[in-house]
């Protein structure tokens, strides 16, 4: 067990040093400098309204006019209501059928003749149109991070700012 130990171990030191090279060192170095990275939009903003006044047809209830009178309608759905109630019952029950029939025929077709239903009116609404403008403005879509280092600059861009940076340094040895 303990072989297995070691040779694990020697493997994972022999995979660490083959990865890291001879002087490389990571440093965090503090932002000097950030630089706002921009990208023009074309937005659209509402200046203001034309209005103006226009005449549309509604629909509405109808009101019912004229209910006391009888016209050839209600004549004829009350002889149409005694025909279909004479076909119904026998004796006295068929003289009953008829009355409700006739009764039932007059006043169905008395109220058909009197616009039960939507009548069409009319109505003054005012409509208002938006009117919009369209300015192109600069939004900030990231940052240019930067520093310094022995005198040259280095920059990454990031989509906010950050105050450190992590830098790899290779040291090569001649």
């Amino acid at each position: 067990m303990k072989k297995i130990m070691l040779v694990l171990m020697a493997l994972s030191l022999a995979v660490t040093s083959a990865t890291a090279k001879w002087g490389d060192r990571d440093e965090r170095i503090r932002v000097t400098e950030h630089i706002k990275i921009t990208k023009p939009y074309t937005t659209q903003v509402k200046v203001g309204e034309d209005c103006y006044k226009d005449t549309v047809e509604v629909n509405v209830p109808c009101n019912k006019q004229d209910t006391n009178s009888i016209g050839i309608d209600t004549i004829i759905g009350a002889t149409l209501g005694i025909a279909v109630g004479n076909q119904i019952g026998k004796g006295k029950g068929r003289d009953a059928a008829k009355v409700i029939g006739g009764f039932l025929g007059a006043t169905i077709a008395n109220d058909q003749r009197q616009g039960i239903g939507n009548c069409k009116s009319y109505e003054t609404i005012n409509i208002c149109n938006p009117r919009y403008e369209y300015r192109t403005v600069n939004k900030i879509v990231g940052w240019k991070n930067c520093v310094y280092i022995d005198g040259q600059r280095y920059c990454k861009q990031t989509t906010k700012k950050v105050k450190w940076l992590r830098v790899r340094k290779a040291i090569t040895v001649y």
